[in-house]
């Protein structure tokens, strides 16, 4: 009787172990109960950018400087993320890629930058992906006193909850000056 109830013991012991392991490992809705637990810890943290991405930048003795970029919003310019140097009149496409989490209408996106003349522009982005040409772009003293030669483009994402979060990204366009300006 002793071993019979041994066996018994053992027995529902594997078996609720390996139910165990179903419940922890099996995928319910494309996500573990793993996942959930996980997910459930970060619940009540801020949320913070994925930084995964680099953005780049043009420093005045002419090298180039990364830093880390949210991997959430992406901006490209002439599709790359490096930063490009233009002479006048100059032409280029900008792109972007939002993720499809912040377009859930609490975020706000829109894409700044310069037109043409120099004037600036702000396009509030609603879908996951767009394009902007900029064709004959010219170098203007009015863009002089605010970034030099260089005009900035960035996609900004955020929110306005009580953990404000900000998505961003920027590319980067330096102008030759021309000659006899």
């Amino acid at each position: 009787m002793k071993k019979i109830l041994k066996v018994v013991v053992l027995v529902v012991l594997a078996l609720v172990v390996i139910l165990a392991l179903i419940i922890v490992f099996v995928p319910i809705d494309r996500y573990t109960i793993l996942q959930r637990i996980r997910v459930a810890r970060e619940f009540n943290k801020p949320l913070s950018p994925n930084y995964t991405a680099t953005q780049y930048e043009f420093k005045s003795d002419g090298t180039v400087e990364s830093w880390p970029a949210s991997s959430l919003v992406d901006i490209k310019l002439n599709g790359s993320d490096q930063p490009i140097k233009v002479t006048v009149p100059a032409s280029y496409t900008l792109s972007w890629t939002i993720d499809k989490s912040l377009l859930d209408g609490t975020y706000d996106c829109a894409v700044t930058g310069w037109d043409e003349t120099g004037g600036p522009v702000s396009i509030p982005v609603t879908t996951a992906s767009g394009e902007w040409k900029i064709t004959g772009a010219a170098f203007t003293r009015d863009r002089v006193p605010a970034y030099g030669l260089t005009d900035i483009y960035s996609i900004t994402c955020s929110n306005s909850g009580p953990d404000r979060v900000i998505e961003d990204d920027n590319v980067e366009v330096w102008f030759n000056e021309p000659t006899g300006q």
